[in-house]
C-alpha cells in the first residue's frame, strides 16, 4: 500500500511538473516569436495551454513601448485565443486553425523628439524598407492562420512634442473576421491598418503608413477573403524561435 502510494504522489509530481513545463514553454515561445516579429518585449499574466484539446488561452498580454517613450505599454489585450495543428507546430510550420484577437488598446505615443512609437515595429520598417525596392515582396514565412477574429476597442494618441502634452482618444469598436493569413508581417500590419483607419492619427502624427496599407492590402487581394463584419526582418528568427519550440515539445511528448 505505502508503494502504491507513493507511486501515486510520484505521478502527481511528474504530470505537474509537465504541467508547468508545458506553459512554461509556451509563454517562451510566444514572448519569443512577438519578439522576432515586433522587435519589443511582451509581458503575459496568464497562460494556458491544452495539449490534448490543442488549445491555447492568454490573459493580460501586454507589447512594450521600446525605450525613449513614457508610457510602459503600446497594446493592451487582456484575451487571446488560439487552436492550433499540433502535428503542424511539432514539424516547425505553425497551423493555426483559429486565433481570436481581442485587443483592448492600442496607444500611438509621439514623444518628446518627434518619434512615434509604431515606427519601431519590425513590420512598419520592413515595409518601409520594401517600398523603395523595385519590387517589393513579402518574404514567405512559417504561419497559417485559418480564421482570425478581430476585436479592436480603441486606439490612443498621445503627443509629448507639443509644448502641453495633447491626449486623443478614438473609440474604433472593430469586430471582423478574416481568412487564410499566410504571413506574421501581414497580421501586424492588418492590425495597425484596421485600428488606424477610423481615426486620425495618422495625420496628427505625421505618420506614413502607405507602405504598410500597400502590403497588408496586395496580401488580401492574393491571399485573403477580405473582411466582414462580425456584428451584423526578423522572419528568420521568428522560423528559429518556431522551430525551437516544437523540439522542446516533442522532447516533452516523447517524440
Amino acid at each position: 500500500m505505502k508503494i502504491l502510494r507513493n507511486v501515486a504522489i510520484g505521478l502527481v509530481v511528474v504530470v505537474g511538473l509537465l504541467l508547468l513545463s508545458k506553459n512554461a514553454i509556451a509563454t517562451m515561445a510566444m514572448t519569443g516569436g512577438v519578439k522576432a516579429i515586433t522587435g519589443l518585449d511582451l509581458k503575459i499574466r496568464r497562460l494556458d495551454v491544452s495539449l490534448l484539446r490543442t488549445k491555447l488561452d492568454v490573459q493580460g498580454l501586454q507589447v512594450m513601448n521600446p525605450a525613449g517613450f513614457m508610457d510602459p505599454v503600446m497594446v493592451d489585450i487582456p484575451e487571446l485565443f488560439v487552436d492550433f495543428d499540433l502535428p503542424a507546430v511539432l514539424r516547425g510550420r505553425p497551423h493555426l486553425e483559429e486565433l481570436r484577437l481581442h485587443l483592448n488598446e492600442l496607444v500611438v505615443v509621439k514623444n518628446a523628439q518627434g518619434q512615434v512609437n509604431l515606427q519601431s515595429l519590425k513590420a512598419v520598417r520592413a515595409s518601409q524598407e520594401r517600398s523603395a525596392k523595385p519590387s517589393p515582396q513579402l518574404p514567405a514565412a512559417p504561419l497559417l492562420i485559418d480564421t482570425l477574429e478581430l476585436y479592436i476597442g480603441k486606439v490612443i494618441y498621445k503627443d509629448y512634442s507639443a509644448p502641453t502634452p495633447q491626449v486623443r482618444e478614438f473609440n474604433v469598436n472593430i469586430q471582423e473576421q478574416f481568412h487564410h493569413v499566410t504571413n506574421p508581417q501581414v497580421l501586424a500590419g492588418l492590425i495597425i491598418t484596421r485600428a488606424l483607419a477610423q481615426t486620425t492619427i495618422a495625420n496628427l502624427a505625421n505618420l506614413d503608413v502607405s507602405a504598410l496599407q500597400s502590403d497588408v492590402t496586395g496580401f488580401l487581394t492574393g491571399s485573403i477573403d477580405q473582411a466582414v463584419g462580425m456584428g451584423g526582418k526578423a522572419l528568420g528568427t521568428a522560423e528559429d524561435a518556431v522551430k525551437g519550440t516544437a523540439g522542446a515539445l516533442k522532447k516533452m511528448l516523447g517524440q
